[in-house]
């Protein structure tokens, strides 16, 4: 069994190989393209960046992961892996049918929220595109409105 500082030089050891790969890669193609080396610089810097990123990110999981299960508590039985309910036993399926008003519901509230999202940005930059940006929002807030108009006279918006 590894160390955990024999884990990291190993972490270290193959990031380091594959960023030194990638960078005679990098200067490999800048040699051959000549004058679009610029471009090729970025593009290699970019690509060490999103990996770093990566590994940072599957290091940080991996990690939060190991600790929680070294210090966290640890208790099987028989009664843990059973369904809860209130203290009292089930009878019968507990898979009950839901009204799709609640989902319709939801659907609808999550609309209408992110119609306010995209409002925002609108906002910031109305004065720099003038009548174009007003008549784009005018369109947008005109499907919405006709999809509200909708689920209004399908009822949708009436709780049963």
């Amino acid at each position: 069994m590894q160390t955990g500082k024999q884990i990291l030089q190993s972490f270290f050891t193959i990031f380091s190989s594959v960023r030194v790969f990638f960078a005679n890669f990098a200067a490999a193609i800048a040699r051959t393209l000549g004058e679009h080396t610029i471009i090729i610089k970025h593009i290699y810097m970019y690509f060490t960046l999103l990996i770093t990123v990566i590994l940072t990110a599957v290091v940080l999981v991996v990690g939060a992961y190991v600790i929680a299960k070294l210090i966290g508590p640890r208790s099987y039985n028989k009664v843990k892996g059973e369904p809860f309910e209130c203290g009292i036993p089930t009878h019968g399926s507990s898979w009950l049918p839901v009204s799709i008003g609640y989902y319709l519901f939801a659907i609808l509230f999550l609309m209408f929220d992110i119609e306010t999202v995209f409002l925002y940005p609108w906002a910031v930059v109305v004065q720099k595109y003038g009548a174009m940006a007003v008549a784009s929002i005018g369109f947008f807030l005109l499907v919405l409105a006709f999809g509200l108009a909708y689920a209004w006279r399908k009822g949708a918006l009436e709780w049963k």
